[in-house]
């Protein structure tokens, strides 16, 4: 969006995290699908920050099962 919201900021940083993990680790949509425990079609709808259909607490629960000591904050 033009004006994000602190919250839109924040779904769009954890979303960055799926995208950096992916590039950092070269895996596969497939592959982290498998990790997270959801359907490749999800992990694509991450990927490319299409976020509606994720609460901000399941993108969190679902980076915290590829990340378990990740720290968060909203500024």
């Amino acid at each position: 969006p033009e004006n994000p919201t602190p919250l839109e900021k924040f779904r769009h940083d954890i979303q960055q995290k799926f995208v950096s993990y992916k590039l950092k680790t070269k895996i596969s949509q497939r592959e982290m699908a498998e990790i997270i425990g959801v359907d490749e079609g999800k992990v694509s709808k991450i990927l490319h920050n299409h976020l509606e259909e994720f609460s901000t607490d399941r993108l969190i629960s679902l980076y915290e099962k590829i990340n378990p000591k990740i720290k968060l904050k909203v500024s």
